[in-house]
């Protein structure tokens, strides 16, 4: 059985729960252990409020859908994961301020702008995702204060002014960047303590992975799919690295240069091609990392 990766145990700790897992679904499927499942309209009972510690509300149509008002009931929800459309809802704004986590997945209606509400401001929020839009999404630092983890698909954002935004976040620790293209996803946060960086399809032809060495406090590193070479040398640069996790990069060069940064416990390294037949992986192996999957 493959372990889960450090960086895997991170995000979970924060973005879910053991128990109090509640899942509301038009197609009920099998969402997984240690979660009560109904179907959608099938409400939970006054009774069962405060067991929610997540809620999840999945929808892929949203034609005769109305918001589920109890949400606002729920006082001892952590972690929303609904539509982004229900955020033009007026009824969102009743919602818990507590939560820490809130996932916006893909929009039922492809056109839409959609803007958040800048009157709900959420004091105790650490995890915001987003997914990708048609249109940029614009995140109001002043709504998310002690903001620690933004998960953000930059498909919508042609220029990076997202990245700037996000860089006025104060706490900000962990990035998640799904379709950078050719975007410069480091620089903006030079100045900040990132922890944490999953990088997602940045398949641009000339994405700048070579700043990633801006990122000095940087202990968590996963990167699935860029089409740029990736020298592992610069990796050396990085002394706190704890975590290096690549797949689906189809150049990989200097792997060697992994064994030599004294922080790391775990590597994986998958679907690179014939960038890793030449490694000597019992070089690895010897070097007892806590994790190794090559």
């Amino acid at each position: 059985m493959v372990q889960k990766t450090l960086y895997s145990k991170l995000r979970h700790s924060v973005v879910s729960a053991n128990e109090g897992i509640f899942v509301y679904s038009k197609e009920p499927r099998d969402f997984g252990l240690n979660m009560t499942e109904r179907e959608w309209g099938d409400w939970t009972n006054e009774n069962e409020y405060d067991r929610h510690i997540v809620s999840k509300f999945i929808l892929h149509d949203f034609k005769n859908v109305s918001f589920p008002s109890f949400i606002s009931k729920l006082s001892n929800l952590k972690t929303l994961e609904l539509p982004i459309d229900f955020i033009e809802s007026g009824e969102f704004a009743n919602i818990n301020r507590n939560i820490q986590t809130l996932f916006l997945y893909e929009q039922c209606a492809f056109d839409n702008q959609y803007v958040w509400n800048e009157k709900i401001i959420l004091n105790n929020l650490l995890f915001l995702s987003v997914p990708e839009l048609t249109y940029l999404f614009k995140v109001p630092v002043q709504c998310f204060p002690r903001l620690e983890w933004i998960d953000f698909d930059l498909e919508a954002d042609k220029k990076g002014v997202s990245l700037f935004d996000f860089a006025e976040f104060e706490n900000l620790k962990h990035l998640c960047f799904s379709h950078a293209k050719n975007l410069d996803v480091f620089s903006p946060f030079q100045d900040k303590d990132i922890e944490s960086l999953f990088i997602y399809a940045a398949t641009g032809k000339k994405f700048p992975i070579e700043n990633i060495c801006a990122l000095k406090s940087l202990k968590y590193l996963k990167i699935n799919n860029i089409k740029v070479p990736f020298d592992c040398l610069l990796l050396k640069s990085l002394p706190y690295l704890e975590e290096v996790d690549l797949m689906n990069i189809n150049t990989l060069t200097n792997v060697d240069a992994l064994l030599e940064i004294p922080a790391l416990k775990s590597l994986t390294i998958k679907f690179c091609g014939k960038s890793v037949e030449n490694v000597d992986k019992e070089k690895f192996i010897n070097a007892h990392f806590q994790i190794l999957n090559i």
